[in-house]
């Protein structure tokens, strides 16, 4: 999972780069619907095929499942923080701030 990769890499990127990618996947899918109208979430009638119900129900789930690592994203921000933090000591590179 990309939790544990970012992890283990020290690469939260990781994290935002898949929420990105799920996020355009389903907006990509959603767009279909305008010339497919087999792809429409929604029918004329106001109702949702139950296919459309299990996809949306797979979107939630893979955000659900994030959330549940939610300390451990936390964990993984402030260990590359440091990581970052740390290796410019080392090599003497000045750290840019913000104002």
């Amino acid at each position: 999972m990309c939790v544990e990769i970012a992890s283990n890499k020290l690469e939260p990127h990781r994290i935002a780069a898949y929420l990105y990618e799920l996020a355009s996947e389903f907006h990509s899918y959603w767009n279909m619907g305008k010339d497919n109208t087999s792809k429409r979430f929604i029918e004329k009638n106001n109702t949702i095929k139950n296919e459309k119900i299990v996809f949306l129900k797979d979107t939630i789930l893979n955000i659900d499942l994030l959330e549940k690592h939610t300390e451990e994203i936390d964990g993984i921000f402030h260990q590359a923080a440091l990581a970052s933090v740390q290796d410019s000591l080392k090599k003497r590179i000045p750290l840019r701030m913000k104002k």
